[in-house]
């Protein structure tokens, strides 16, 4: 049936969507800046996907594992025996890719600019 193998590729990329997980990073290197992608380090997979589900239920504090509490609203990991021991995290979502963004020629399009070519 027609309606079914539209059904079935509609999940299919739904479930393609949902692969793309946000990412979570803790500060690894303080002597850097925020912005240098070397002072980050990426967690663990389970520990991303950990944080991640309690960032989307809403839950702004939580115990990560054993040794580390997260709180996502100060955007901070400390030691949960010693709260003066933390560090910074940072999420990245996936990107969107924008829909006037042509990544073949690597510029946006200006739809304004129609008039420039000729029919």
């Amino acid at each position: 049936d027609v309606d079914d193998d539209v059904d079935d590729a509609d999940v299919d990329e739904d479930e393609d969507y949902e692969e793309e997980e946000a990412m979570w990073y803790w500060k690894s290197d303080l002597d850097l800046d925020d912005d240098d992608v070397d002072a980050w380090t990426a967690y663990p997979d389970k520990d991303i996907k950990k944080i991640e589900s309690k960032y989307q239920s809403g839950e702004l504090e939580f115990r990560l594992n054993r040794k580390y509490t997260i709180n996502i609203s100060t955007k901070t990991q400390y030691q949960t025996k010693d709260h003066s021991r933390q560090r910074s995290i940072k999420r990245h979502p996936p990107i969107d890719i924008d829909e006037d963004y042509d990544e073949d020629e690597d510029e946006y399009i200006d739809d304004d600019d129609d008039d420039d070519y000729e029919d």
